[in-house]
């Protein structure tokens, strides 16, 4: 299937660049067996960052002294005070039964939408109206999404980018160089391992001069990257490629300055070098020579990632390789540090380029990795393997057949891996007969997951209930599969170390403490309904969606500097939603990210992204202090009514400074899952501001009154892998007033309030 070879090359130097070879006889030896999940963890041989994620606990003197209010609540009971009457004289009848009958209700957004975008705007129209409000975990996740990604964006533009850039530099150099003399069993490896870099190059830099042998393939691979094009045999080395999967994502738009630099290093996370060939791992697409071949490449590649071989590159390496695993963790894939290292003990030297030759070295080596590292997520590339039948654990082997290097591995967080064990082929076909609730058809084979699986694995009966709703259990081992990882996550929870590896885990940690009841839940008359919990659902997937948003390296614009007046105190009456250990836990992460950015770059204090970080950290630390004082029941201090009194303000001050970038606007947008098959990605997002009327009680007087605060709404969708949405191109769809429908647990808090 690939047309295009390099018919540019001299048939001396580059005759069959991905070109199709006859699957030879099986090497005598080399049929490979596939690791535990375990035994593969335990041997992934990536760079832990362990100095630069220092994890606090914060301190919660949280001594709970409410009591449970019994429901329904009567009218008499609550207080409207100031603008909060008129805003009750417009709510709707179901709106206030469900008010009364739970303690809050959700009021959405109108359609085509009309209403506020940002966290400051709504509250900052709340307090000019005198309306009592309330900070929700949505506002705080808002908070940190600001601070998280535009820290990122400095430490990217400082630290990544330069040493992205001086690592494919000199790697182009340094192959250039060599594979002019490269033998005939090298041609080949060195034309790909070559190729991959001038992609990467061109990508990333316009005026990149393409080198003039591969010239033809490297701007047709280049080419389809742009257009993010359908899957396919990649014109390098005959791999399959989702070149969907280099479509634009969070804030960027395809002419923004920073699309090229997302563009490469998105390239070398996608671009594999494969190991395993179909006669020696089910589901493998390529030859035992194109493995080989592939095997060689990746090696080559390796060898100037030794410092002894070439410092510079060594260095750059290093840098990309501690920023992407200080946000994310593991790669899922080979690093070109481990691929050197399994090789070493295999009894390659890849300092020696000349042992490369060695085809009985080689197929040592790729038996080696195969023991020695398992992938997890599937993009699309080398093949995939059926569940054996009945085999529905954890560590059943699918994954193998897609073993490979890639020279900035993707990340594989813990979530990542949930989804990929929840679909097929790791689960088998529906139940005769099954149906979700409702009678509404399902697909014999579940292709996408869902966020209910996360939720539920992070800890969330109500969002088991909710797929158990959906029809997920009928589907063959998904109970089972389910099961398995949530014993797995138990048995690990205890393990501060595990759990915050990574600001990505640290994240996760954040998202599975919201799902936990608070000790403070009897405070507030709403937080012990059946109802509050699910809507914890809708939040905490809100929170999980933008932690995936915030990930993706370069996918966000610099911050400009941006002046802003002076702060103006509100006379509304303010409250902070009363969860303490989910707000300390998102304080813990705001404050890893802070030490672990001064210890990794060089960017100042001074800097804008760090001046945003540290306005984050002190809102948060005076939100906690509040949600403190109202879960045990203690009349708010001076300095703490004040910081309630100016939040409004300082909210809506940090939208302008943040207005350049994109980020103050609430909707994101983010593909978590990708059914390689049927070309589709899962799509994650966030809505526009809704109105969460809660009934809170008062510190320190006991007195429940009427407030409000801000509430965003979950989607959760498919959408054509070649035309993922940017959340711009999101918000255009929620301003044209074509938004999917809610998610059906969310509707037992809902209403039409106008």
């Amino acid at each position: 299937m690939a047309a295009l070879v390099l018919s540019a090359c001299t048939e001396a130097h580059v005759p069959h660049v991905g070109k199709r070879a006859a699957a030879p006889a099986p090497a005598s030896g080399v049929t490979l067996t596939t690791p535990t999940q375990a035994a593969a963890d335990a041997g992934r041989g990536v760079p832990t960052p362990a100095e630069l994620l220092t994890w606090q606990e914060t301190d919660l003197d949280l001594h709970p002294a409410g009591k449970a209010t019994p429901m329904p609540l009567t009218d008499a009971q609550v207080a409207k005070l100031d603008g909060a009457e008129s805003r009750w004289a417009r709510l709707s009848g179901p709106a206030r039964d469900r008010l009364r009958a739970r303690g809050f209700v959700v009021v959405p957004a109108p359609s085509p939408l009309t209403a506020p975008m940002r966290f400051g705007v709504f509250y900052k129209e709340l307090a000019d109206d005198n309306v009592p409000y309330v900070i929700t975990l949505d506002a705080l996740t808002g908070l940190a999404h600001a601070a998280f990604s535009r820290a990122l964006a400095e430490a990217e533009d400082r630290e990544l980018a330069p040493a992205l850039g001086t690592m494919l530099s000199q790697l182009d150099l340094r192959l250039t160089a060599e594979e002019r003399g490269a033998r005939s069993d090298l041609i080949l490896p060195y034309a790909m391992a070559h190729g991959v870099i001038a992609v990467a190059r061109a990508l990333a830099d316009a005026s990149y001069p393409l080198p003039p042998d591969l010239a033809p393939v490297v701007e047709a691979e280049r080419q389809r990257v742009v257009a993010h094009a359908a899957a396919a045999e990649s014109l390098l080395t005959g791999s399959m490629l989702d070149y969907a999967g280099f479509a634009p994502r969070g804030a960027l738009e395809e002419k923004d300055a920073r699309a090229g630099l997302y563009r490469a290093l998105a390239w070398l996370s996608h671009a594999p070098f494969l190991v395993l060939a179909r006669s020696e791992a089910e589901g493998a697409r390529i030859s035992v020579s194109e493995a080989r071949a592939q095997t060689r490449a990746a090696l080559l590649v390796a060898r100037l990632f030794d410092a002894e071989v070439d410092k510079e590159i060594a260095k750059s390496w290093a840098t990309v390789a501690r920023v992407a695993a200080f946000v994310g963790g593991a790669s899922d894939d080979l690093s070109p540090p481990e691929l050197s290292q399994i090789a070493l003990a295999a009894g390659l030297d890849v300092r020696n380029a000349a042992a490369i030759e060695n085809v009985v070295l080689i197929d040592r080596v790729r038996k080696a990795a195969a023991r020695a590292h398992v992938t997890r997520i599937y993009d699309g590339a080398g093949g995939i393997v059926a569940s054996r039948a009945g085999d529905f654990s954890v560590d059943a082997p699918f994954p193998a057949a897609s073993l490979s290097m890639r020279v900035v591995g993707a990340r594989a967080p813990a979530d990542a891996a949930v989804l990929q064990a929840l679909v097929a082929p790791r689960l088998g076909h529906l139940e005769a007969g099954a149906a979700a609730d409702g009678g509404a058809p399902r697909p014999q084979r579940r292709t996408l997951p869902s966020g209910l699986d996360v939720a539920g694995w992070l800890g969330s009966g109500e969002a088991r209930e909710a797929s158990r709703v959906a029809g997920d259990e009928a589907y063959e081992g998904y109970v089972a599969t389910r099961n398995a990882l949530l014993a797995r996550r138990t048995e690990a929870h205890d393990d501060s170390a595990a759990r915050h590896a990574s600001l990505y885990r640290s994240g996760l940690d954040v998202v599975s403490t919201y799902l936990t009841s608070s000790a403070a839940d009897g405070s507030q008359p709403y937080a012990s309904t059946g109802a509050w919990r699910d809507r914890k659902i809708e939040v905490a997937l809100n929170l999980w969606t933008v932690l995936r948003h915030d990930s993706v390296a370069f996918a966000r614009r610099s911050l400009g500097q941006e002046a802003a007046p002076a702060v103006r105190p509100s006379s509304a009456r303010g409250f902070v939603e009363v969860h303490p250990e989910a707000i300390g836990k998102l304080l813990s992460l705001v404050r890893q990210t802070k030490t672990g950015l001064a210890r990794l770059s060089s960017v100042p204090k001074d800097a804008p992204g760090q001046r945003v970080l540290a306005e984050v950290e002190t809102l948060l630390t005076g939100c906690l202090r509040v949600a403190l004082r109202e879960a045990n029941d203690e009349p708010l201090g001076g300095d703490d009514a004040a910081l309630l009194a100016s939040l409004p303000s300082r909210l809506d001050l940090l939208d302008a400074r943040l207005s350049r970038s994109g980020e103050a606007d609430v909707p994101l947008i983010v593909d978590v899952h990708i059914d390689v098959e049927g070309a589709r990605v899962l799509e994650e997002a966030t809505g526009p501001i809704d109105d969460l009327y809660l009934v809170v009680r008062e510190p320190g007087s006991g007195r429940l009154v009427l407030a409000v605060g801000a509430s965003s709404a979950h989607y959760e969708f498919a959408q054509p892998a070649a035309l993922r949405l940017t959340d711009e191109a999101w918000r255009a769809r929620l301003r044209a007033g074509s938004a999917p429908p809610r998610q059906g647990f969310s509707l037992a808090y809902v209403a039409d309030g106008r």
